[in-house]
């Protein structure tokens, strides 16, 4: 080790001698090989956040997805637009112009899809009640038969008024049930006394005519559009959502009362979380660079130290972001958080070699002779950290999670490069510029001070006792460490598109998350189908078979009965003529007596007489001239979708029977693709946001259909694939880091007082992890390797110390101390300011990496000087000298 030692020492202290003699030119050369690494890497490294890239072609998954996109592309990480109304009739009049909008321009929105809807639907909806429902709905539209036809007459206020005068009348004498009126009474009277309050409602015309309750389901429609991608953009769907956005104002829909239109997905959630992340990330990144600059310079007290070290780390991002360039090509969306990896174990090289350069001028020695002698000291400590921390980062290239093994590989060399430029240019860059001032050399600690800092090594059965206890509780907390594969749970939940995906999720209406099942036939298909219902974790599967209603001779018998009746009503014509304001108004105090003549309507009639007396003294207080205006607003609220209404009801009465064959085109091509294949849509009975329900769901449906893909799977399966990627490369580093010390050390005690401490700070941070509630993510899980390789560094940096100085002096006291905490304290800063963000993943990013920090540097400045103090007392000597 002394030999190994004495080479590293005189070839970085060679090396160091040959850079200060010639700075200015190491500057230069430096800065010409920079600039020409980062135009390779502004030019040449691209972003690929295509998230299937993440993961090797070989992953289970990945073929079933190729298979589903060939078959249907259309179905595949659609974006969803949820357009929800205050009634069933606003929700589906913007649903419609929204469709119909979007049609009209393919190049943006390739596919456009009403699941439900569409000019098919409109005419055999109908067909999809069961028979009893049906029943129902035929038997009220009988009844209230002379009723629509008068309003369809007369489709005004006055119409409306007059034709419920009649129906109060006609339940008066008992010739119409109240429950036949019952709604329409209490939804105009919610309407009135909305209009009297000046809160925009419309009336639900739906849900009067055929006699519906009320629901959410009813009132949300969807849209699946098929995006069109870029992969070279860093939002590959930028293109059809900003398209979204525009059509959405361009339609007023976003400004409409009693309209809401969201957008979610995959790519909108990506996209959504682009804009929250980067804004975020930019409000973080000042905030900690501002503080990263504050404790360099409090803690080295020299602005041109601080200047050079960071300096040094902008030129080894560069290095490193060409050496990704020509090595790998690309950049995915783990590997792009190299940076974070490289700034804080790059600091950390140049905050050794500073403090120990300062120690030395303290010393009395020149500028130069005190960079050789830092290079002598600190460097052979800093290339076996380097050795052993890119160790740990090569240990993930051979993963299946192909974002970490391109991580591990820029990060990795990244370690040489950072050790590389802070042995040439850190050097170089301080000799630059007038001999600077002699720093103070340190003055006696207070008493109480240097008591502290010898409390580990007076201590140690307390403090290696209490190491102890926390290791036993951090072992009995691990088997309940988890990782959180759910990806919306690092995203910021105050976007719209994670709330709405949320929404959907608990609802049961999990779109991009439901498991898609191919078949080689519609036979197939069905029979897979009726196997998966009977799944206690399916709620229902869906095939093409599933949209030729059944008992068609029975259900058109019924539509027969109503249509004889009603359409003669629908289509009569002319109209009568629009009406006066006066004549309106006579038909409104028309109706208020016939509900004072009614008392059978009970609470509904009186609460709809209220409202029409208060409407009534309202429009009395009206100057004449601006009745017009207020009835018309009113005639808006509650007439304003009654004709569509009523077109959809005509065109529902003209239905057909019909077969496989005569489905439309847009439904056909998502079910059956050209090859004959047929598509098994499985919805799940759970809320997948709950992890073992996905699980569940998962095993059991491809249990049944092993070929199956499905977002759900993908999130199940590649939630898998990290956790054993992490837990191999970590078991593999561990154990590569470890042999590496002993064999280059040649000294099995030094290994294990490096490996106790690390091993101790990552049992409590993942123990910490579960008694925080803060699960590993995919946010957070880069904190691993980040912590392995910083305390790794720390260790070997407080070893190598202590060997150097014999164990004469409490290692607490010197400036590799001093050192290992000023690092820990820049990556805090630079890291922490996250931990309080909005954003869930950046948040536990920030948590997560401060506590284990700080586990980290305990464990190295508290149980690592107490062990070496055990291991002098038991070779003779009873303490450290403070």
């Amino acid at each position: 080790m002394q030999r190994l030692e004495g080479k590293l020492a005189d070839a970085c202290g060679g090396w160091v001698t040959q850079v200060t003699a010639w700075p200015a030119a190491v500057v230069a050369v430096v800065v010409m090989i920079t600039a020409l690494l980062a135009w390779q890497g502004l030019e040449r490294l691209g972003l690929d956040s295509d998230e299937a890239s993440l993961f090797r072609p070989d992953v289970s998954y990945r073929q079933p997805r190729e298979a589903l996109t060939r078959a249907f592309p259309a179905v595949v990480d659609p974006v969803v637009i949820v357009i929800e109304g205050e009634s069933e009739d606003l929700a589906h009049q913007a649903t419609e112009r929204m469709r119909e909008r979007l049609l009209r321009e393919p190049a943006r929105f390739p596919s456009v899809y009403q699941p439900g809807g569409g000019p098919f639907f409109e005419r055999h909806g109908l067909l999809y009640l069961d028979v009893a429902e049906l029943d129902e709905v035929v038997v009220h539209l009988i009844q209230v038969q002379p009723y629509l036809g008068e309003l369809a007459a007369d489709p005004t206020l006055r119409g409306l008024f007059e034709m419920l005068g009649r129906a109060a009348e006609a339940a008066q004498t008992g010739e119409l049930e109240r429950s036949d009126i019952e709604r329409s009474m209490a939804a105009v009277s919610e309407v009135v006394h909305a209009y009297g309050a000046d809160s925009p409602r419309t009336l639900a015309w739906a849900e009067v005519l055929l006699d519906r309750e009320p629901s959410a389901e009813a009132r949300r429609r969807f849209l699946l559009i098929q995006p069109v991608l870029d992969f070279s953009r860093v939002r590959p769907a930028e293109v059809t959502l900003t398209g979204l956005r525009e059509v959405v104002g361009e339609l007023g829909l976003d400004a409409q009362p009693g309209v809401r239109v969201r957008i979610t997905g995959s790519y909108p959630l990506s996209y959504e979380e682009a804009d929250h992340v980067g804004w975020q990330s930019a409000a973080a990144g000042a905030a900690s660079f501002i503080l990263v600059s504050l404790v360099l310079i409090l803690g080295l007290r020299s602005l041109r130290g601080v200047v050079a070290i960071l300096v040094t780390l902008v030129a080894g991002l560069a290095w490193t972001g060409g050496f990704a360039a020509l090595a790998i090509g690309r950049l995915n969306l783990i590997s792009i958080t190299f940076t974070v990896l490289f700034i804080g174990l790059s600091v950390d090289f140049g905050i050794h070699l500073v403090v120990a350069y300062r120690e030395a001028m303290a010393g009395g020695r020149t500028r130069r002779d005190s960079l050789v002698q830092a290079a002598r000291e600190v460097g052979p400590s800093l290339c076996l950290c380097c050795a052993t921390t890119a160790t740990a980062f090569y240990a993930f290239v051979p993963s299946d999670f192909l974002g970490v093994s391109e991580l591990g590989m820029i990060a990795g060399t990244g370690m040489f490069i950072s050790l590389f430029t802070n042995l040439t240019l850190l050097p170089a860059l301080l000799m630059l510029g007038p001999e600077p001032a002699r720093p103070k050399a340190p003055g006696p600690l207070p008493r109480a001070w240097s008591a502290l800092l010898a409390l580990p090594q007076r201590a140690t059965r307390t403090v290696l006792g209490v190491a102890a206890a926390l290791a036993l509780a951090g072992g009995f907390l691990m088997p309940r460490v988890e990782f959180d594969l759910n990806p919306l749970r690092v995203r910021d939940p105050s976007t719209e598109s994670v709330q709405t995906y949320d929404e959907l999720l608990r609802d049961g209406m999990a779109f991009p998350w439901n498991v898609e099942a191919l078949e080689p036939s519609i036979a197939a298909a069905d029979a897979l189908a009726r196997r998966l219902e009977a799944l206690p974790e399916v709620d229902r599967a869906v095939t093409v078979s599933d949209w030729v209603p059944e008992d068609q001779e029975e259900k058109l018998a019924l539509i027969e009965d109503a249509a004889f009746l009603l359409l003669p009503t629908l289509d009569a014509v002319p109209r009568k003529p629009a009406p006066e304001a006066t004549e309106t108004v006579d038909a409104l105090r028309g109706l208020i007596d016939a509900l004072a003549a009614a008392p059978v309507l009970g609470d509904v009639g009186e609460s709809l007489r209220d409202g029409l007396v208060a409407l009534a003294a309202a429009l009395d207080r009206t100057p004449e001239a601006e009745r017009g205006a207020a009835l018309g607003a009113l005639e808006s609220r509650l007439l304003g979708t009654l004709d569509e209404r009523l077109r959809l009801l005509s065109a529902s009465l003209r239905t057909a029977g019909f077969t496989l064959a005569d489905l439309p085109p847009e439904l056909r091509s998502r079910a059956i693709a050209d090859d004959g294949t047929v598509r098994v849509e499985v919805f799940p009975s759970e809320d997948l946001n709950d992890n073992d329900a996905l699980e569940r769901y998962v095993l059991a449906v491809s249990a049944l259909a092993p070929g199956s893909y499905g977002e759900g799977i993908v999130i199940y399966e590649s939630g898998r694939v990290v956790v054993r990627s992490f837990r191999n490369a970590l078991i593999a580093a561990a154990l590569l880091i470890f042999a590496l010390l002993i064999v280059l050390w040649r000294n099995l005690r030094d290994a294990v007082l490096v490996a106790l401490p690390l091993a101790l700070a990552a049992l409590l941070t993942a123990a910490a992890s579960v008694a925080l509630n803060r699960p590993f993510n995919f946010a957070n899980v880069i904190v691993i390797p980040l912590l392995l390789g910083m305390g790794v560094d720390s260790g070997i940096h407080l070893v190598h110390r202590h060997r150097q100085g014999g164990g004469a002096a409490n290692l607490l006291r010197t400036g590799t101390a001093r050192a290992v905490l000023l690092s820990a304290l820049t990556t805090v800063a630079s890291f922490g300011t996250l931990g309080f963000s909005s954003h869930r993943g950046l948040a536990s990013l920030g948590q997560l990496l401060t506590l284990g920090l700080g586990l980290m540097v305990m464990a190295n400045l508290v149980l690592l000087p107490a062990l070496v103090a055990r291991e002098r007392r038991r070779g003779g000597e009873s303490s450290y000298p403070v």
